[in-house]
Protein backbone atom coordinates (compact mmCIF):
# COMPACT_ATOMS: atom_id res chain seq x y z
CA UNK A 1 0.00 0.00 0.00
CA UNK A 2 0.94 3.29 -0.61
CA UNK A 3 0.28 4.91 2.71
CA UNK A 4 2.91 1.63 5.02
CA UNK A 5 5.94 2.98 5.45
CA UNK A 6 8.63 4.40 8.05
CA UNK A 7 8.93 8.92 7.43
CA UNK A 8 10.60 11.19 9.12
CA UNK A 9 8.23 13.96 10.24
CA UNK A 10 7.97 17.12 11.60
CA UNK A 11 5.07 18.30 13.51
CA UNK A 12 4.28 22.26 13.76
CA UNK A 13 1.81 23.45 16.68
CA UNK A 14 2.15 27.43 18.29
CA UNK A 15 4.73 27.92 16.34
CA UNK A 16 7.03 24.73 17.77
CA UNK A 17 8.60 22.11 15.77
CA UNK A 18 9.14 18.70 16.64
CA UNK A 19 11.32 16.36 14.63
CA UNK A 20 9.78 12.84 15.24
CA UNK A 21 9.56 9.22 13.15
CA UNK A 22 6.38 7.74 11.90
CA UNK A 23 5.94 4.29 11.49
CA UNK A 24 2.60 2.86 9.95
CA UNK A 25 1.70 -0.78 8.38
CA UNK A 26 -1.06 -1.54 6.64
CA UNK A 27 -3.49 -4.67 6.84
CA UNK A 28 -6.71 -4.42 4.31
CA UNK A 29 -8.21 -0.84 5.54
CA UNK A 30 -6.51 -1.12 8.68
CA UNK A 31 -3.65 1.20 9.93
CA UNK A 32 -1.33 0.64 12.65
CA UNK A 33 1.72 1.85 13.40
CA UNK A 34 3.80 4.73 16.20
CA UNK A 35 4.82 7.60 16.03
CA UNK A 36 8.47 8.93 17.94
CA UNK A 37 9.01 11.93 19.07
CA UNK A 38 10.27 14.20 21.98
CA UNK A 39 11.37 10.65 24.31
CA UNK A 40 7.64 9.43 23.49
CA UNK A 41 6.64 6.55 21.76
CA UNK A 42 2.86 6.23 21.07
CA UNK A 43 0.69 3.83 19.25
CA UNK A 44 -1.76 4.73 16.61
CA UNK A 45 -4.94 3.06 17.35
CA UNK A 46 -8.47 3.36 15.37
CA UNK A 47 -6.72 3.84 12.26
CA UNK A 48 -7.90 3.28 8.99
CA UNK A 49 -6.71 3.66 5.62
CA UNK A 50 -8.57 4.70 1.58
CA UNK A 51 -6.55 4.69 -0.99
CA UNK A 52 -4.24 7.44 -0.23
CA UNK A 53 -5.59 8.87 3.13
CA UNK A 54 -5.56 7.53 6.61
CA UNK A 55 -7.24 8.38 9.74
CA UNK A 56 -6.08 7.09 13.50
CA UNK A 57 -6.13 8.36 16.77
CA UNK A 58 -3.09 8.72 18.99
CA UNK A 59 -3.49 8.85 23.11
CA UNK A 60 -0.04 10.26 25.36
CA UNK A 61 0.43 11.61 28.48
CA UNK A 62 1.40 15.32 28.53
CA UNK A 63 2.44 17.81 30.82
CA UNK A 64 -0.70 19.03 30.74
CA UNK A 65 -2.67 15.45 31.46
CA UNK A 66 -3.39 12.88 28.92
CA UNK A 67 -4.46 13.59 25.76
CA UNK A 68 -6.33 12.18 23.03
CA UNK A 69 -5.66 13.52 19.35
CA UNK A 70 -7.23 12.67 15.71
CA UNK A 71 -4.89 12.14 13.11
CA UNK A 72 -5.73 12.41 9.09
CA UNK A 73 -3.63 12.71 6.50
CA UNK A 74 -2.75 11.34 2.86
CA UNK A 75 0.56 10.20 1.06
CA UNK A 76 2.01 11.37 -2.50
CA UNK A 77 4.70 9.19 -3.32
CA UNK A 78 7.18 9.33 -0.80
CA UNK A 79 5.91 12.73 0.85
CA UNK A 80 3.25 12.35 3.73
CA UNK A 81 1.22 15.32 4.95
CA UNK A 82 -1.24 15.67 7.22
CA UNK A 83 -2.90 17.10 10.67
CA UNK A 84 -3.56 16.44 14.17
CA UNK A 85 -6.79 17.44 15.92
CA UNK A 86 -7.00 17.78 20.31
CA UNK A 87 -9.47 19.87 21.30
CA UNK A 88 -9.05 23.17 19.85
CA UNK A 89 -5.64 22.55 19.38
CA UNK A 90 -4.30 21.72 15.51
CA UNK A 91 -0.88 20.87 14.04
CA UNK A 92 0.34 19.39 11.19
CA UNK A 93 2.51 17.58 9.76
CA UNK A 94 4.90 16.84 6.97
CA UNK A 95 7.63 14.39 5.75
CA UNK A 96 9.09 11.97 3.67
CA UNK A 97 9.79 8.50 3.39
CA UNK A 98 12.69 6.51 4.58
Amino acid sequence: MAVEGTYKVTVEAMGKKVAGTLELHVSGNTLTGNVRAAGRTVEVQKGRVNGDSFTGEVEADTPLGHKKASVKGSVSGDTISGELKAGLLKAKFTGTRV
